[in-house]
């Protein structure tokens, strides 16, 4: 079965790309929950981001 290269490595470059677009957007809705004052906890269950991104996203726009 012959490879394409180029495609392999498109397909690997979008995915990577979708994925750095979902981070931003978890990052972006934990910030809007810190600012309503929900509990860490709960952001962390709401974003599946760790309580220390969720800690540095707050420090960061304080």
């Amino acid at each position: 079965m012959k490879i394409n290269k180029s495609k392999a490595i498109n397909d690997a470059v979008i995915s990577t790309a979708r994925m750095e677009g979902i981070e931003e957007v978890k990052r972006e809705v934990a910030l809007r929950l810190l600012k309503m004052n929900f509990p860490i906890e709960k952001i962390v269950e709401a974003t599946e981001l760790d309580s220390e991104t969720i800690k540095k996203i707050e420090s960061e726009h304080k």
